[in-house]
């Protein structure tokens, strides 16, 4: 009977969305396997998916490719599996870039201060709320 193994040829850390997998099924045995096959259980493998021997490769993972992959090897002896479990992660974050550049709404004492060089009494408008907003007189 054969003995079988999955390697993970890629990526080396984490599998995430975007990112490609690429599985290597080791089999071995007396007589040498005739018969490697990659299957899903319980779902079909992914339309794109690429079998290659013993390879099978995926790219441009996503969450929907979730489950267990399994190789299964076959010689006149019989038939021995291994299987993958996939797990695809998020993305790695990065910070998005808005498509709009937001227009910087915070306003802070010294700007009000250096903006308010009368005496009057000025109104801020500040999320929806009048501040009544005096300035010191000079000394």
């Amino acid at each position: 009977k054969p003995e079988v193994k999955i390697v993970v040829t890629y990526p080396d850390g984490l599998t995430r969305e975007g990112d490609n997998l690429d599985l290597t099924c080791i089999a071995e045995g007396k007589p040498h396997p005739y018969q490697i096959n990659w299957l899903r259980v319980e779902e079909d493998v992914p339309p794109h998916a690429v079998v290659t021997g013993s390879d099978l490769y995926i790219e441009n993972l996503n969450k929907s490719y979730n489950g267990t992959y399994r190789c299964v090897a076959s010689n006149a002896v019989g038939e021995a599996y291994d299987d993958y479990i996939l797990y695809v992660y998020d993305a790695p974050t990065t910070i998005p870039t808005p498509t709009t550049n937001p227009v910087n709404t915070q306003v802070s004492p010294s700007n009000l201060l250096s903006s308010t060089s009368n005496n009057k009494s000025e109104e801020l408008q500040i999320s929806d709320r009048p501040l009544q907003f005096k300035p010191q007189s000079a000394y």
